[in-house]
């Protein structure tokens, strides 16, 4: 027997699947792992696994009797499949991913079945018992949370999770019995008798989600009856757009991130320390001349909008200048209006060159105003 590499949780070729009928004159064999390549990025392993040369794997083995094959076998069957139903009823529909969502909750009471009595066999993993297509509209700065979980009987009905990606302009075909991953594929981390995804993606591409079954003849053949022959298997799902900072989305850790927060609230008074104001807002600054240059952030709950408002008071007439610089990876804006007004009171210019920076410089008067930093 030889063994196929498939997609796995780590990609193409990240999973081999071997499976057969072993003789009575097979009484001793002996499982052979070959390590193809070993080539990979040096910012995927750490030094220990370099120092180590070690290569972990994850092995999920049975071997069962044929004289006890029909226990790991569904007594009975249904008349008909019975089936998750698609994001949208139809399977030829593309889901437009909401603010609410996409959610099954799990069943513990009754089993999805799928049945392929009579059906001509397949190879491997190329046979879908559901699938769903959803689209995920751009929201910047934001990913998609993708929860997906399926338990089944590993021996005698093994199943494989699959997330295919497809950019906004594709139309995936509705016909096709198994992913073709032209532009990649995420496969299920596999856990006892299951497998589940919990990843978070980009926002802006459309996602194909699959449920695929193996072709298992040697079960067939141990349990001749067609009645029997159906895959049981609980599936459950949540899709939803990332709502909390993790490192896979914004990088470092909220708590590592190397900047300050920035103020609330900036009072220009020739009188700092005998105005009310000063006790009535967190992180504020008030001075009579203001110079402030720091590294700053957007604070955890702007993160999902990245937008930040500063409200200014201006007592005298004051040269006002704001200026970004050095937003790395993000092109950070600035806006000066009046409170509670959407006309700029002053006009931001942008500097030339490629690094992207702004700067907004001109006379204020006495007032209050609003300045917005957003990306």
């Amino acid at each position: 027997l030889a063994g196929r590499n498939l997609l796995g949780c780590g990609g193409d070729d990240t999973k081999a699947f071997l499976h057969g009928t072993l003789s009575d004159k097979d009484l001793e064999i002996d499982l052979v792992f070959e390590l193809i390549s070993v080539e990979v990025a040096a910012s995927q392993v750490d030094s220990r696994v370099a120092e180590a040369r070690c290569w972990p794997v994850r092995l999920d083995i049975s071997a069962i009797p044929t004289s006890r094959a029909a226990l790991n076998w569904p007594e009975t069957c249904p008349a008909a499949n019975r089936l998750p139903a698609s994001f949208q009823g139809t399977s030829n529909q593309v889901a437009v991913l909401g603010d609410k969502g996409l959610s099954l909750e799990p069943d513990s009471e009754k089993h999805f079945v799928y049945r392929f009595g009579g059906e001509r066999p397949w190879n491997d993993f190329e046979r879908s018992l559901w699938s769903g297509t959803m689209e995920v509209p751009p929201r910047l700065h934001r990913f998609v949370r993708l929860f997906l979980r399926t338990n089944f009987r590993f021996a005698s009905g093994s199943l494989q999770l699959a997330i295919e990606l497809f950019d906004l302009k594709d139309t995936p075909d509705a016909t096709a019995l198994a992913p073709k991953c032209a532009m990649g594929c995420l496969g299920g981390v596999p856990v006892h008798n299951g497998q589940v995804i919990d990843h978070a993606m980009p926002t802006g591409f459309r996602y194909k989600v699959w449920l695929l079954a193996a072709s298992l003849p040697e079960w067939t053949r141990a349990v001749p009856v067609s009645s029997r022959h159906c895959i049981e298997f609980d599936f459950d799902y949540s899709i939803r757009y990332e709502e909390r900072m993790t490192p896979f989305e914004v990088g470092p850790a909220a708590w590592l991130c190397e900047s300050s927060r920035l103020p609330a609230k900036i009072v220009q008074t020739p009188k700092p320390w005998s105005t009310d104001k000063l006790s009535s807002t967190d992180h504020l600054v008030a001075g009579r001349s203001i110079w402030v240059r720091d590294r700053f952030g957007f604070p955890p709950d702007e993160v999902a909008d990245m937008e930040h408002k500063i409200e200014l008071e201006v007592s005298e007439p004051c040269v006002f200048r704001a200026t970004t610089h050095h937003s790395d990876g993000v092109d950070v804006f600035i806006a000066l209006t009046k409170k509670d007004e959407t006309q700029r009171a002053c006009k931001t210019f942008k500097h030339p060159g490629p690094v992207p920076r702004q700067t907004i410089f001109c006379m204020l008067q006495p007032g209050t105003y609003t300045l917005t930093f957003f990306a």
